[in-house]
């Protein structure tokens, strides 16, 4: 009789899970499929068997059909339940310092891509890597498969990993960014008390103070140099730049249909930053 011995530690319960569904889609086909489980140290071993298998035509599809359902419990075990432990292995092996919340950020980030490689054509890649072996060998040790012949199943999440820490960092980075300049517009001597911010729907912006003066222009300029020396003049950088120098107390963000926003602005200012929705200059375009 046909007999496959699976052995695993940390997929143990998904696994047999697995192979009780398969199973009894086999066993509602009139395929007998008998597992023994055994504890040994640290290993579960799933000893699977093909039962009642007589000497007919139909003995050989039995036999494929047992070995594809249990490539396909193996590989389902494999994908939806294991890849999470090796992608938390990976974060922590990429970056040792990180904190269980950190490894969380990033396993969230992650979730998406990972969950895209899971399902179709990874899943029935890795199934029939699976089944391949089993045709091969009669014993499969989950741990040394995913690890030895699973190369390009395991890059995939590997490169989930990296784009994920990739961005965690970046986000990480531009929170501590804000951080020190919602400090530095909340603790220097306020320049001008209230800032009227008029942009356009171009790459530009007007700032005019409360008594409806504009800014000293030599004061943007200066702004626009600096920023041109190191690369390139963004409206946002510029903006920001300005405003965090200027410490206003209040600053009012004159709107238009086209107008552009500015997230980081918001994330800085918080409650000093106000939209007009109602004077001369902003009415006219809300209706």
């Amino acid at each position: 009789m046909p007999q496959l011995m699976i052995s695993g530690k940390r997929q143990a319960p998904s696994l047999r899970r697995h192979l009780d569904r398969h199973i009894a889609q086999l066993a509602g086909e009139g395929v007998g499929v008998a597992i023994n489980e055994r504890h040994i140290g640290e290993y579960t071993h799933y000893t699977c068997t093909l039962v009642d298998q007589a000497a007919t035509p139909l003995a050989d599809a039995m036999d494929e059909m047992f070995r594809s359902i249990v490539a396909q419990a193996v590989a389902e075990a494999i994908v939806r339940d294991i890849a999470p432990t090796l992608v938390i292995e990976e974060v922590k092996g990429l970056k040792p310092e990180y904190d269980d919340a950190d490894v969380a950020h990033v396993l969230a980030l992650a979730e998406r891509a990972i969950s895209q490689i899971s399902n179709g054509e990874t899943l029935s890649g890795v199934a029939q890597s699976v089944l391949d072996y089993l045709w091969e060998q009669e014993s499969l040790n989950i741990e040394g498969f995913v690890r030895f012949r699973l190369h390009s199943y395991r890059k995939r999440l590997q490169e989930c990993v990296r784009d994920a820490v990739r961005r965690f960092e970046s986000a990480r980075e531009q929170q501590e960014f804000i951080k020190l300049l919602r400090y530095l517009v909340e603790h220097q001597e306020s320049s001008i008390d209230e800032l009227h911010i008029y942009p356009d729907s171009g790459n530009s912006f007007e700032m005019r103070d409360q008594n409806g003066s504009s800014i000293d222009s030599d004061y943007l300029e200066a702004y626009v140099w600096d920023l041109a020396n190191e690369g390139g003049v963004d409206r946002e950088d510029l903006l920001i730049s300005a405003v965090v120098s200027l410490a206003p107390m209040k600053v009012c963000w004159h709107l238009d249909h086209t107008a552009w926003k500015s997230q980081m602005l918001e994330k800085i200012l918080q409650d000093r930053l106000n939209y007009c929705t109602g004077c001369d200059h902003c009415a006219p375009t809300l209706h």
